[in-house]
């Protein structure tokens, strides 16, 4: 069973490792990376692992998602819960872990929503973030019917409008050009 008595402040910082999570209940309040607030039960482990990745998810790289590798030792039953990692007075909610091996140490991964807390980390763990080459592609893009009530059977038209928030013309290639190891996102007709 999970020791359930909240983390004692240290001062006015968090001190790091791995935290059970809640969002009701006794416990210490804290603000998550993603805005959100959530109660900090107890502190399972001092670890803070070892930095594996920090990979962009967004072209304007302010999203990115970090990989971190050999956090704990974590008591079993944890697999079941919610966790949080603290960083440089930084909460991240951490995936769960599918199973916990013998040791209890465990690879794990989190959210990282904006470039400043991407910077904490990357420099914590010593990583080099793997940003988007292409920042500048921002179009806003709104799907719009061709009339507003369709016959049930009768095919929807749809329209796309694209708005272009930069300075340069959009340029259309066939397959859309997904950035990734696809090339199939997108047909232009």
């Amino acid at each position: 069973m999970i020791n359930t008595d909240p983390p004692e402040p240290d001062g006015d910082t968090l001190a790091e490792g791995v935290y059970l999570l809640k969002f009701e209940g006794p416990g210490r309040k804290v603000q998550m990376t993603d805005g959100s607030e959530a109660i900090l039960v107890k502190r399972l482990s001092p670890s803070v692992g070892v930095g594996g990745a920090l990979r962009s998810q967004v072209n304007d790289n302010t999203r990115f998602i970090v990989t971190i590798n050999e956090l704990g030792p974590l008591p079993p039953e944890v697999a079941n819960e919610q966790t949080a990692l603290g960083v440089d007075d930084l909460v991240f909610h951490l995936g769960r872990p599918e199973r916990l091996p013998v040791d209890g140490m465990v690879n794990s991964w989190a959210n990282v929503y904006s470039a400043g807390a991407a910077r904490t980390l990357a420099a914590r763990y010593k990583i080099e973030p793997h940003r988007r080459e292409h920042p500048g592609h921002k179009y806003e893009v709104r799907w719009a019917p061709a009339k507003s009530r369709y016959a049930v059977g009768e095919a929807v038209e749809l329209r796309m409008e694209l708005q272009n928030t930069r300075a340069e013309p959009p340029r259309f290639t066939f397959g859309g050009q997904q950035r990734g190891p696809r090339n199939n996102q997108f047909r232009f007709l």
